[in-house]
């Protein structure tokens, strides 16, 4: 039966005799709940997801002026402008450049940061959407990546592993066939780079786990987390109050007591992890997502898919 966070709360403080308010002790749950989630990527969190990025655009022609951040364009760049570009990235010669304004109206793009390359008139160049936004309640990414057009996976790589391998991501291609991190949105919400940058619009099919969310003590617990566990963790917060109220009344021996009982319980904590991590490990990513998705895919595809996980991965260069 769910129970509340706040009831979980009423049962740590009752196990010590302590005056930590079932709020406070709410918090330590909270947190524990949020560490255990991400940790042992609770089943219940896990989720597929869909991304779309767009086809490269290379219509028409633009002008930079060195040491400016504008950047204008002739009426055909204008016409296949047609939404917003802002996030975007534009080059011209070597460098990529992030694009934070654009007005619709005149086709004018303002950059993050000024042009530091000689001055282009009326020159080509390319605009992709290098940093694609995941969904807004990614907590932790899986593995795989599934194009599903071209049906195949892609697995999730280390940026720096790209940064040296691609330097000056200068490669276009039908499609990517790497995805790594990329930086967060400011409010948090993850991105991810594919590359080499598609010449298509191309679809992808992801797994992740949901944040936890901002949690409060009248929330009900998932019936796949057991309370004990939580418990367990939010010991190590009640100790470490207990400790500091000793050490403010100048008792030494009451805070070394209650400072060994929490190292103790650090170390319970993290064997129920490990615990945890084992008992919830579900299937892998390419199952879970073909699982979801077989209907649209059909059997000769999740064959196909599934057997291309198994290749190896060459790191595109340049």
């Amino acid at each position: 039966m769910p129970v509340t966070i706040e009831t979980v709360a009423r049962q740590l403080i009752a196990s010590v005799d302590s005056d930590a308010g079932y709020l406070l002790a709410s918090q330590w749950i909270v947190k524990r709940y949020e560490q255990l989630a991400i940790k042992a990527k609770l089943r219940h969190l896990r989720q597929v997801g869909l991304v779309s990025t767009p086809a490269t655009i290379t219509t028409g022609t633009v002008t930079l002026t060195r040491g400016s951040k504008v950047v204008s364009c002739d009426a055909t760049a204008l016409a296949a402008w047609t939404t917003s570009l802002v996030g975007y990235h534009l080059r011209a010669r070597v460098n990529w450049y992030e694009i934070v304004e654009h007005n619709l109206t005149t086709g004018a793009l303002l950059l993050a940061g000024a042009y530091e390359e000689d001055s282009v008139v009326d020159g080509t160049y390319i605009i992709v959407q290098r940093w694609v936004p995941l969904a807004t309640d990614v907590g932790y990414l899986g593995d795989t990546f599934i194009n599903q057009r071209r049906r195949h996976p892609l697995s999730l790589r280390d940026l720096g592993e790209l940064d040296r391998s691609a330097p000056s991501r200068s490669a276009i291609a039908g499609s990517a066939t790497v995805v790594v991190e990329a930086p967060q949105l400011p409010d948090g919400r993850k991105r991810v780079e594919f590359y080499p940058y598609s010449t298509t619009s191309e679809s992808y099919a992801y797994v992740y786990w949901r944040s936890v969310g901002q949690l409060t003590y009248s929330d009900f617990l998932p019936p796949s987390v057991p309370a004990y566990i939580l418990i367990e963790g939010a010991l190590i917060d009640l100790f470490r109050y207990k400790m500091s109220q000793a050490m403010n009344a100048n008792n030494g021996e009451s805070a070394a007591f209650w400072r060994n009982e929490m190292r103790t319980q650090e170390t319970k904590w993290k064997d129920h992890l490990v615990e945890a991590i084992g008992a919830d490990r579900g299937e892998d990513d390419t199952s879970f997502i073909l699982k979801h998705l077989g209907e649209a895919l059909g059997p000769t595809d999740i064959t196909t898919a599934r057997d291309h996980i198994l290749a190896q991965w060459n790191w595109p260069s340049s």
